[in-house]
């Protein structure tokens, strides 16, 4: 009996502190992250002091949503729709108003007449789900009618650690869940974590304010290499993310729609392929010969042969996925077209830049739709039902995610498709259906009055986006094209210019870095492109000068003394380079081209084994299969010939 009373006491202490830490608002663990935090917290849209009632976006969120405003409360009979997702719901290559939020707006207000429609596009550039889940708590604040999710594209843009959750065994994980709902277990958690953290434990990733995306950083898409617990890690708080924004929205009693995430398939390559691991060097210079013969084959029109070389070059490694995309390529001239979306597909899922949303998404977002009741509306099979072969590409996509103008429509008019069916918004789905031949002749006849330096600038946007994802020559063509159209704007020209730095053309570059400067004669940047410039044209001598007469960044220091040391070499300066470069050794760099170009430099130098040395450094941070060979490659072709240019042995 007194065992029994002790457990009835301890029983009531529990319920107590359990009650007294809810009276006190401490929250439970089962309210945040279990993946991520986050420092600091600024809301979206922020009271205006001039107009009441009137709220409009955070200035300091700028950079990543489209300027807008609204009244809260809402007008009386305004139907007010959140659309929540990333650069696709923003409206990007473009902006909101031509983004599927403002067409479903549109199309609503004119088949339901005197109805007030009102879209806030919580749309963010760059933003993962993780982020968007953060924000949704202020924007159910602002009483939507209907809330549309359309997210999955910026999963893997940002670093996050996983590993201590991928390795938790699924019995642990559901004793934990269980316990994250007690207020007092969380308290001791939290405490025991920041002891563990004070004294150097891990826990798990915070985040910054804003978006940290590993494109921006030096070394861009190089820096991504094929990680399983990294993937597996994102795809499992994917599916956490998703199911908690649904239990918030549902626990609000709000309506809510998923879509489903289209991806370009035949109209983008991959970003970036990397070998299996494990590759040998026999096996890589076999590889290698069948890839680039299939290639020559493919290029004369010999479909069957590039077919074979494709194949055999498979055999020894399918991963990477630039072969299997070009594998998709052959069967979709055979018009074969469901081997060739398999092999399209195949070339996305092995992407190891996945900037394109995964299988693995779509199959979640129909989960939880199948489970919860959720309306879907499913953008992926209606795009898959309306492109050629059943493979959407160029004709309903700007860029690989971005959907064209006529794209934004189109997903504007599955999601009125998945509300009406759903008697989610004040249109019957047989008023919708009697008005759909209206409706196209409408949407068709707005598509005709955007302008054309609308749609310039839009191409200015996906030739930014190649630019920044290291897909330099679709980034060069659809940059020239807007170049043709948008003359005031400098970033244009000036990545022009490091594009044709990149192809060699030295002349030609210096030519659009002029141009920029014209626009803009403060960025820094542009000057040290014309830097460049001069010495891919052995105008060492104008590029000293140049390098001297101008006040440059303290970041820019590296980048300035590889270039100087590269200009006293082209004047005859090598004791002055030869001490220079010595500097230059002692900096420690993890980006490859910075490698490639100190190699350079130690060939000019006449040092063969330092040249060696950081070509081979170069190699291994991009994770290349067979360092050794494709080293010894590059030393026949460049190393050798230049050091008996100079006069060295």
């Amino acid at each position: 009996m007194k065992n029994i009373a002790a457990l009835l006491v301890g029983i009531v202490l529990l319920v107590l502190l359990e009650s007294l830490l809810a009276l006190l608002g401490v929250p439970s663990l089962s309210q945040e992250d279990p993946f991520v935090g986050f420092a600091g917290k600024s809301p979206l849209f922020v009271r205006d002091d001039n107009v009441e009632n009137l709220f409009h976006l955070n200035p300091d969120k700028a950079a990543y949503f489209n300027q807008q405003q609204f009244e809260m409360p809402k007008k009386k009979g305004a139907f007010r729709i959140l659309v929540m997702g990333g650069s696709t719901t923003y409206g990007r290559p473009y902006l909101g108003k031509t983004a599927f939020g403002a067409w479903l707006e549109k199309l609503l207000e004119r088949y339901v007449p005197g109805l007030d429609v009102e879209v806030i596009n919580a749309g963010g550039i760059s933003y993962a789900s993780y982020r968007l889940k953060r924000l949704l708590p202020e924007l159910l604040n602002y009483d939507p009618d209907l809330v549309v999710i359309y997210a999955g594209h910026n999963e893997f843009l940002e670093k996050r650690t996983f590993d201590p959750l991928i390795r938790e065994p699924e019995g642990k994980r559901r004793l934990r869940g269980i316990l994250h709902h007690s207020r007092l277990y969380s308290e001791l958690y939290r405490t025991i974590t920041k002891l563990r953290h004070h004294k150097g434990g891990g826990g798990r990733t915070v985040l910054g304010e804003d978006v940290e995306a590993v494109l921006e950083q030096v070394g861009g898409p190089e820096l991504y290499h094929r990680d399983s617990r990294f993937r597996e890690g994102v795809i499992r708080q994917y599916r956490f993310t998703l199911g908690d924004m649904a239990r918030m929205i549902n626990r609000r009693k709000v309506p809510l729609i998923l879509c489903t995430l289209p991806v370009n398939l035949s109209g983008v390559s991959p970003f970036k392929s990397e070998h299996r691991a494990g590759l040998r060097k026999e096996e890589w210079q076999q590889w290698q010969a069948a890839f680039e013969d299939g290639e020559q084959k493919f290029l004369a029109g010999d479909l069957t042969g590039a077919l074979n070389s494709y194949r055999q070059a498979e055999r020894i490694d399918d991963q990477f996925a630039e072969l299997s995309y070009r594998i998709g390529k052959i069967y979709l001239r055979r018009k074969r077209f469901q081997k060739a979306y398999e092999e399209f597909d195949r070339a996305r899922q092995n992407d190891i830049v996945p900037l394109r949303a995964l299988d693995e998404f779509n199959v979640i977002i129909r989960q939880l739709a199948g489970d919860r009741k959720i309306p879907l509306a499913d953008i992926e099979t209606f795009f898959r039902r309306i492109s050629p072969g059943g493979i959407p590409g160029n004709n309903l996509f700007a860029d690989h995610v971005h959907p064209t103008l006529e794209g934004q429509q189109i997903l504007a008019w599955v999601v009125l498709n998945a509300a009406t069916d759903a008697g989610l918004v004040p249109l019957s789905a047989e008023q919708w259906q009697g008005s759909m031949v209206d409706a196209r002749a409408y949407l068709s006849s707005e598509l005709a009055k955007i302008p054309e330096r609308y749609r310039a600038r839009g191409l200015w946007g996906v030739g930014r986006l190649y630019y920044w994802a290291g897909k330099y020559p679709e980034a060069e063509r659809v940059l020239k094209l807007a170049w043709k159209t948008v003359r005031d704007e400098a970033e244009i020209p000036k990545q022009l210019g490091s594009l044709a730095l990149w192809r060699g053309a030295g002349l030609e570059a210096m030519q659009y870095f002029v141009q920029a400067e014209q626009l803009d004669s403060g960025d820094p940047w542009i000057r040290f492109g014309r830097v460049q410039a001069l010495l891919m044209q052995e105008s060492g001598r104008k590029a000293l000068a140049l390098l001297d007469e101008t006040t440059w960044p303290d970041g820019m220091k590296m980048r300035l003394d590889v270039a100087r040391c590269r200009a006293l070499f082209q004047t005859g300066q090598d004791r002055a380079a030869k001490a220079l470069l010595n500097k230059l050794q002692q900096v420690e760099t993890d980006v490859p081209a910075l490698e490639k170009e100190l190699a350079d430099l130690y060939v000019l130098a006449g040092r063969k084994q330092e040249a060696r040395m950081h070509y081979l450094k170069a190699l291994r941070l991009e994770h290349h299969p067979a360092p050794d060979a494709e080293l010894e490659q590059w030393w026949n072709d460049v190393g050798i010939h230049q050091l008996k240019k100079n006069g060295n042995p």
